[in-house]
């Protein structure tokens, strides 16, 4: 069985900021999302597109959480299966 240590806790309709640093090498783009921790991986308030380059950059972006499942939720950094390596750092979610 699965161990899922990476789930959050979220309230329905209560706002929430994400905000971390990140660097790509090759420069890429990266998806930033809210979404459950499972099947069908439904997103939950946060839907972003970033595009990342060799030096560090600071993030933030608000959102209100809706279609939460409990404590079954996550914030995914989804690379799109590219090559290369991503530094990812001072991850706040407030």
């Amino acid at each position: 069985m699965l161990e899922r240590t990476n789930t959050i806790e979220l309230t329905p309709g209560k706002p929430y900021t994400l905000s971390f640093r990140m660097k790509a090498d090759p420069e890429r783009t990266v998806h930033v999302a809210a979404r459950w921790q499972v099947d069908d991986w439904r997103n939950i308030g946060l839907d972003e597109t970033i595009r990342v380059t060799p030096e560090w950059q600071a993030f933030t972006f608000a959102f209100r959480a809706h279609g939460v499942r409990g404590t079954e939720n996550r914030i995914s950094f989804n690379c799109q299966n590219e090559l290369g390596d991503v530094w990812l750092a001072d991850v706040s979610l407030k």
